[in-house]
């Protein structure tokens, strides 16, 4: 079984913003992570990994941008390390 993931893209030479990707799992990526004590507090995660498997800061959890405001703050998260491609976490449920 072939197991695709999804990443948001931030482009920093066009307006492409926030565009979810769906690609293979493999790539090594930081990841989303969002405060379980605020929802509009997001953070990469500490390393980079596979899908799934990279560590949140204490207080944070792999998630996925619920909003536009909360994926604006994603796109500054990632702009100020000069990242351009982050895990999004997908519930299963959702997919």
């Amino acid at each position: 079984m072939y197991v695709l993931c999804l990443k948001t893209l931030f482009s920093f030479h066009s307006y492409v913003i926030g565009r979810w990707v769906v690609l293979s799992c493999s790539e090594d990526l930081v990841h989303m992570c969002q405060s379980s004590a605020n929802i509009s507090d997001v953070a990469l995660s500490i390393d980079r990994g596979q899908w799934g498997t990279a560590q949140c800061p204490q207080g944070y959890a792999f998630s996925l941008p619920q909003t536009g405001y909360v994926n604006r703050k994603l796109y500054v998260a990632a702009t100020n390390t000069n990242t351009s491609h982050v895990w999004i976490n997908l519930p299963a449920s959702a997919k």
